[in-house]
């Protein structure tokens, strides 16, 4: 009964070493299969996050690319990890394992698990108990002399882990330092569950004014402001009526504020637009009109200071005033219709009233005395005072 009860504590004990030797090879071969499966799946990311940002982040593309990059890493996962773990390795096929690995082990593991293995009875009942229990025991010996199995690949290991850690450590640092895109890439494409791709795309077109509502016969200036990215061109594109087709011009870089600029003239029904620039296009916004007084010319007259010795010099097409400090300009508006009253508003100045001439035209002086802006504002019919002109410097 001492014999079995040994026996049985070094067949125990032989088979925890197996089943260490095993757990170190299944080990080995998952952090193989994690290196490879992060590595090659980061260049896959790193393909579609280049992908949807060539696509500007529309909504499909991202949906798309999404599903790619998911069935990618599904792919590596259960080729590199599920695979290769899934099957169960039997005691006999460790000890073999082992046995390559460690020469001097002189086959007495593989002859020892064989022995212990189901299917073996008529074997043991062959041998004596003293010879199993030395089969046994040596085998034991002998794996406790090589560490129980822990020099086995350990090389392996160490260098497994440590790819393991530099792809990961190398993925963080191109997310970190590298270019925005890669970081509203990564949001968009690895969440599931992730914002609408339009309003978390970091590219956008912001306009002004936006939808509004003008006289009939007015002017309008369009400014786009571009967001996250440049562009060689920025189109407007718009349409006059219901019945009217889309029109695209090009608009002008405004190097003062950094935006592109377009002035619509003469805008004498309901007009739709919007602005696009790379593939990026801003929300179409739209321009009422109504039938309210407008400035449909504008004259001025330049009176400068004494001191100058100029003469008076008149500007048929008037708007901006490039003049000296105490110049007097006389202003002269004709409106697109007949108006009660109107009045200069200065940017942090006086109101000036405008006089309604015979003519029907409207006349007033401003006297230049800093830079800012000015604009005209005419009667309503109803008697509220509406901006009748652009924003002039």
């Amino acid at each position: 009964m001492m014999i079995q009860r040994d026996e049985s504590t070094s067949q125990t004990e032989l088979l925890r070493i197996i089943r260490q030797v095993r757990n170190r090879w299944r080990l080995k071969v998952a952090l193989q299969g994690a290196a490879i499966v992060l590595g090659v799946g980061f260049l896959v990311f790193l393909a579609t996050a280049f992908a949807v940002d060539q696509f500007r982040y529309s909504e499909t593309s991202v949906l798309a690319f999404r599903i790619v990059s998911y069935v990618a890493l599904l792919a590596l996962a259960i080729r590199f990890l599920v695979l290769p773990l899934l099957p169960r390795v039997s005691d006999e096929r460790v000890a073999l394992y082992l046995e390559e690995h460690e020469p001097s082990l002189d086959a007495a593991v593989l002859s020892a698990v064989e022995f212990a293995g189901q299917g073996h009875e008529r074997a043991r009942a062959a041998m004596s108990p003293a010879l199993a229990k030395r089969l046994v025991e040596s085998a034991v010996v002998r794996t406790r002399a090589i560490g129980d199995g822990r020099r086995i690949e350990r090389q392996t290991l160490f260098r497994s882990t440590g790819a393991l850690a530099g792809i990961a450590l190398a993925a963080l640092a191109v997310l970190v330092i590298g270019p925005p895109f890669l970081k509203h890439s990564a949001k968009l494409l690895l969440l599931p569950f992730g914002s609408v791709a339009e309003a978390a795309s970091p590219y956008s077109v912001t306009l002004e004014p936006g939808t509004i509502t003008i006289p009939r016969g007015g002017d309008q200036k369009i400014d786009a402001r571009l967001h996250g990215f440049e562009a060689e061109a920025v189109e407007l594109a718009f349409k006059r009526g219901a019945q009217g087709e889309w029109q695209r011009l090009t608009m002008v870089p405004d190097a003062d504020s950094g935006s592109y600029v377009f002035l619509l003239l003469d805008i004498d029904d309901r007009t739709e637009y919007y602005v696009e620039a790379s593939g990026v296009r801003s929300p179409v916004h739209r321009i009422d009109v109504v039938d309210l007084p407008y400035v449909s010319k504008l004259s001025m007259e330049y009176r400068f200071p004494e001191y100058t010795g100029l003469s008076p010099q008149k500007v048929e097409e008037g708007g901006d005033i490039a003049a000296i400090k105490g110049t007097v300009v006389t202003l002269t508006a004709v409106p697109t219709m007949p108006t009660a009253s109107g009045r200069i508003i200065v940017e942090g100045g006086d109101t000036v009233p405008l006089t309604v001439n015979a003519d029907g035209s409207l006349g007033g002086q401003l006297a230049v005395a800093k830079e800012g802006f000015y604009r005209i504002e005419l009667a309503a019919p109803d008697g509220a005072m509406v901006k009748a002109s652009l924003d002039y410097t």
